[in-house]
């Protein structure tokens, strides 16, 4: 009666587990905090852009990163 309880356990385990490291990545992710004066660089070197340029470019590299 045991035998079969156990691997069901383990795999509801495990697909719980694996959505939570995935949220927990993609909250990282989210939430990281770029280096101060990434995005000033970034318009020093690209004189060209607005803020909401910058602002776009930084979603995007959020975008970019696998979670």
């Amino acid at each position: 009666m045991l035998f079969p309880v156990l691997p069901v356990s383990l795999v509801l385990a495990l697909v719980y587990w694996a959505r939570w490291r995935r949220l927990a990545r993609a909250e990282f992710i989210r939430t990281y905090p770029f280096p101060p004066g990434l995005l000033d660089r970034l318009g020093k070197r690209r004189p060209g852009l607005s803020d909401k340029d910058k602002h776009l470019v930084g979603r995007g590299l959020r975008q970019s990163w696998p979670t």
